[in-house]
């Protein structure tokens, strides 16, 4: 007998779209096409299409930036994941200097493992003594590193030397850096600048990371992995330029993996302008004009992007605003110096895409699944036990109603934020019903997971 058998849905892989039956045992998928016999629960998911569950491969969760905390824990984010269709997260060891990496993971792997779901960790490189502990991370399942080329100002930021010294060790243990592109020596001289002119408005905010300023750093980056032999992960990918370069390098036998994430999609720096939530959209990189927001979706059209992220960091107002001045009639003093950075996305990932790339025939559903799922699956070691609907993968599932509205809002979201920056905003396709190892935990609105469900996944080395 089996657990569950999901039965006439429209089953989706980056390959095609067909007809199936899903039948679940044990935790994992058993079989799918025609499935016939007994099970514990049906399923009827006619007129729905069944996606392999999310990866989200960039997070971060209790995460404290400029000493002010992010809105979710583990717990209460694999939850508003769910929601999302996301049914397997990653986050980041917060590696300090002078200590070690490996202890760091295993710090992280404590803090993450009250998920409901399945986690994964990276590590962080910001000095060489890190580097020289890869080859041991590796081994302890976590093939993955992140490497900041910005925030000197808060200790994250490595020289050229180190990520040079981490893409080597990277190539010799088949880790794989991931790097936060910015060049930190423009954007300090253009913020400089717009002190010295008395403008830390939030509409001057993005002025001070120009697309110039990406560029620069991700052609830099590239060419040091270049020179190092190693695969190399951008994240947060935002312009143009940065994927003109991608495409080159590419073409000449590069291995190079791009992500960018919604809100670089959706919305763009106008949101600046306006004086009572532009700061809610701080983030680095910064929302960018929509000519460059029709680059990435050209980008993920032509496979130049290969994955989609969140880069969910999420803080409420009041944090945001910790850190600012009042006017004497208790206006806000704009700094945008001054606001921590991040916004919140992970469970939006999924319904953007669908009514910004399917419902408005920019992307297929198959590249939807392949861009969500099966891509950071198979760039971080875990497909096709991850990102796959296939016999022996785990048995996480989204069933997904391409037909089906929503109103985004905060009310709407299963976040502790009072605030959506999406507020308003119409989307086509939904998802529905989220399954985790063959267990149901979103039906009709409501969350039935467990606290501490979540498995840490030990992974070996991806592509």
């Amino acid at each position: 007998m089996y657990d569950l058998v999901v039965r006439n849905g429209l089953v989706v892989s980056p390959d095609g779209t067909r007809l199936a039956d899903i039948a679940v045992r044990d935790g994992r998928i058993a079989a799918v096409g025609t499935v016939t016999g007994p099970a514990c629960r049906m399923i009827d998911a006619g007129g729905l299409h069944v996606l392999p569950g999310g990866v989200e491969p960039h997070m971060h969760v209790e995460n404290d930036f400029l000493g002010l905390s992010s809105a979710n824990d583990f717990y209460t984010q694999s939850v508003a994941a769910a929601f999302g269709g996301t049914t397997t997260v990653f986050d980041f060891a917060n590696t300090p200097r002078g200590g070690s990496l490996l202890e760091s993971l295993e710090r992280r792997k404590e803090q993450m493992a009250k998920s409901a779901l399945d986690y994964a960790v990276h590590g962080r490189v910001l000095e060489a003594a890190h580097a020289d502990e890869l080859a041991e991370a590796v081994r302890a399942g976590c093939p993955s590193f992140k490497v900041y080329m910005t925030y000197r100002e808060v200790g994250l930021m490595v020289d050229d030397e180190t990520m040079l010294a981490a893409f080597e060790r990277a190539a010799a243990c088949r880790a794989l850096p991931l790097v936060h592109a910015e060049s930190d020596p423009i954007a300090a001289f253009l913020t400089e600048q717009a002190r010295r002119e008395g403008d830390l408005s939030w509409s001057r905010y993005p002025d001070t990371r120009p697309p110039e300023c990406e560029a620069e750093a991700f052609g830099r980056a590239v060419r040091c992995a270049r020179v190092a032999h190693c695969t190399l992960y951008v994240v947060h990918t935002t312009v143009g330029d940065a994927l003109d370069c991608a495409r080159r390098a590419r073409a000449a036998g590069q291995r190079l993996h791009v992500e960018t994430c919604p809100q670089y999609l959706v919305l763009d720096r106008s949101l600046y302008d306006d004086p009572d939530r532009g700061h809610l959209a701080v983030c680095s990189p910064p929302l960018r004009s929509p000519s460059e927001a029709d680059a990435l979706w050209r980008g993920l059209a032509d496979g130049t992007i290969t994955v989609v992220g969140s880069d969910d960091c999420a803080y409420t107002r009041a944090a945001k605003e910790a850190l600012l001045e009042r006017s004497d009639d208790g206006r806000l003093v704009p700094d945008f110096t001054r606001v921590v950075q991040g916004v919140p996305g992970i469970e939006t990932r999924l319904p953007l895409l669908l009514s910004e790339g399917v419902a408005r025939g920019r992307l297929t559903i198959e590249q939807v699944a392949a861009l969500t799922s099966a891509n950071p699956a198979k760039c971080f070691g875990l497909y096709p036990r991850k990102g796959a609907v296939r016999p022996g993968a785990d048995a996480d599932l989204v069933l997904v109603d391409l037909a089906a509205e929503r109103v985004l809002s905060a009310s709407v979201l299963h976040t502790p934020l009072e605030d959506c920056l999406y507020d308003g905003l119409q989307v086509k396709g939904w998802p529905e019903m989220t399954i985790v190892g063959g267990e149901v935990v979103v039906e009709d609105g409501i969350f039935t997971g467990e606290r501490g469900r979540g498995r840490f996944l030990a992974r070996g080395t991806g592509g």
